[in-house]
C-alpha cells in the first residue's frame, strides 16, 4: 500500500481563505447591485412608466441678486417624493447597459425617474444628457418626442438636487435656445400643440431669460424679426410670443409700449394698412391683433389725429344727450380750433362733426331739450343757432328740413325757429 502523502495544515488555512474571499467578493458585489438598485428605485419610482404630465409648472421668475439666482416664486419640479436628495452611492456608476440589466433582471421598467437618478450618479450635466438623447438633432415635433420628457423629468430632479445652491440650478429653454435659437423657438413654442403644460413651462422660461437679459420690448421685437413681416404680421407666430412678454414685462404700461414699438418700425399708414387687411387664422391672434390696433389707437400723438379720431379718442361719441356737459367738450373745442387754424381750405366745423356721429335729427332735438336746462341753455342756444348756419351753408331750406327731422306738426319748436331763422337770412340777401 502506497501511503498518502499529508497535507500540511497551513495550505488547507490558505486555499478556504482563497474560496472565503472569493466568496465574499462576490457578495460584496451583489450586496452593492441591491444597494444600487433600492436607491435607483426608491419610492416605487420604476413600478410603472411615468410621464411630464404629472408636472408642476409653477411659474418660474429669476433675478440675478449678488451673482445668485434669487427665486421670485418655486421653480419648476416633478419631483413628489420625500427624498430632500439623491442617495450618496458607494461604488462607481456601471454603464446604463449593464445598470438596465441589473433592473431588468428583478422584472422592473426603467421609467424616466430612474433614468434621471442614473444620470445624477454619473454626475452627468443637463446638455450632456441632451446630446445623449440626441435631442439637439432637429426642432421640428422635439415636443412629441418622448425624450424630450425624461430629459426634463431629469433637470427637475437635477434642480431639486440642488435647490440649496441657485447658481447649479438649470433652465430647460436655456439650453433649447443655445441649440437652435430664439426665433425658432419660440415660433416652435406658438405653433404646437403637442404636451401644452411642458410648452407653457418653456414660454414662461424664455421669457425670463430675456427679461434676466435685460431685453426691451423693442429688443425683443427685431429679435423676433417682426419689423421685416410686414403684412403678415398677424398670421406670425412669434407675435403672440412678443405680446405675452410685453404685457408681462410692462404690465399696466404695455399698451403704450406696444403702440411706441409698433409706430417705431412701422408708418402710420402702413399700420392702417395692416390692421385693416389682418386676417389671423386663430382666435388668440385676433384677439392680440384688436388689442394692438386699439392700442395704436389710443396712443398716437394728438397732433397726428383728425378732429373725428379725437373726437372718438375723447369718447365723445358715447352719448348725446351728455354731450354738451361732457368735461372732454372744451379739450376737443380747442383742438378743432387749432387743427382748423393749422388747416386752411382742409377745416371742419363742430356741427359737422356732431352730425356726423349723432345724425341732424337727434343733434337738433338734443340742443332743443339743452335749452329748457339753465346750466346748458346759453351753450345750446349757441350751437343750434350754429346748426341753423349749417343747413343754410349746405342749401336745406325748411322744407327739406321737415322732412329730414320727420317734423309732422307745423308747430314744431325747431322747424318753426329754423323757419324763421331762414326767413330772415332770406331778406338779408
Amino acid at each position: 500500500m502506497i501511503p498518502t502523502p499529508a497535507v500540511a495544515p497551513q495550505k488547507i488555512t490558505n486555499t478556504f481563505d482563497s474560496v472565503k474571499g472569493r466568496f465574499m467578493a462576490i457578495m460584496r458585489f451583489f450586496i452593492a447591485v441591491l444597494l444600487v438598485t433600492t436607491a435607483l428605485l426608491a419610492n416605487g419610482d420604476a413600478i410603472s412608466e411615468t410621464t411630464h404630465s404629472n408636472t408642476r409648472s409653477d411659474s418660474l421668475s429669476l433675478a440675478r441678486s449678488k451673482n445668485s439666482w434669487k427665486y421670485e416664486a418655486r421653480f419648476l419640479s416633478v419631483d413628489d417624493t420625500t427624498d430632500s436628495e439623491v442617495r450618496v452611492l458607494p461604488i462607481p456608476p456601471p454603464s446604463f447597459a449593464l445598470f438596465t440589466k441589473w433592473i431588468k433582471s428583478l422584472g422592473l421598467k426603467i421609467t424616466n425617474k430612474v433614468r434621471a437618478r442614473y444620470w445624477l450618479w454619473r454626475k452627468q450635466s443637463a446638455e450632456d444628457v441632451f446630446k445623449q438623447l440626441k435631442l439637439d438633432r432637429g426642432l421640428n415635433n422635439i415636443l412629441d418626442n418622448p425624450k424630450i420628457k425624461t430629459w426634463a423629468t431629469y433637470i427637475d430632479l437635477y434642480n431639486k438636487k440642488n435647490q440649496k445652491n441657485p447658481d447649479k440650478q438649470v433652465i430647460m429653454a436655456e439650453i433649447l435656445i443655445k441649440t437652435y435659437g430664439d426665433l425658432p423657438v419660440a415660433t416652435m413654442l406658438q405653433r404646437t400643440r403637442s404636451a401644452p403644460k411642458l410648452a407653457r413651462r418653456l414660454r414662461v422660461e424664455q421669457n425670463i431669460l430675456w427679461k434676466r437679459s435685460k431685453k426691451s420690448a423693442d429688443d425683443v421685437f427685431v429679435l423676433l424679426q417682426l419689423n421685416k413681416v410686414g403684412d403678415d404680421m398677424f398670421v406670425s407666430p412669434q407675435l403672440n410670443s412678443w405680446y405675452n412678454y410685453v404685457t408681462w414685462l410692462e404690465k399696466e404700461k404695455a399698451n403704450g409700449v406696444m403702440a411706441s414699438v409698433l409706430s417705431t418700425h412701422y408708418s402710420d399708414e402702413t399700420l392702417q394698412k395692416m390692421f385693416r387687411e389682418a386676417k389671423p387664422r386663430f382666435k388668440r391672434m385676433r384677439f392680440v391683433t384688436l388689442w394692438l390696433e386699439n392700442a395704436v389707437e389710443m396712443n398716437r400723438p394728438v397732433s397726428a389725429l383728425s378732429p373725428e379720431e379725437y373726437f372718438i379718442r375723447l369718447k365723445l361719441y358715447t352719448g348725446v344727450d351728455k354731450l354738451l356737459t361732457n368735461p372732454n367738450l372744451i379739450p376737443w373745442i380747442t383742438f378743432l380750433a387749432e387743427y382748423n387754424a393749422k388747416n386752411p381750405g382742409k377745416g371742419t366745423t363742430m356741427i359737422k362733426i356732431f352730425t356726423k356721429f349723432y345724425g341732424d335729427r337727434q343733434v337738433a332735438v338734443m340742443f332743443e331739450a339743452a335749452k329748457k336746462v339753465q346750466k346748458t341753455k346759453k351753450t345750446a342756444t349757441l350751437f343750434q343757432r350754429g346748426q341753423f348756419q349749417q343747413w343754410l351753408r349746405d342749401n336745406k331750406d325748411p322744407d327739406m328740413i321737415k322732412i329730414i327731422l320727420k317734423i309732422e306738426k307745423e308747430t314744431d319748436p325747431i322747424w318753426r325757429q329754423y323757419g324763421e331763422f331762414y326767413s330772415k337770412y332770406r331778406k338779408q340777401r
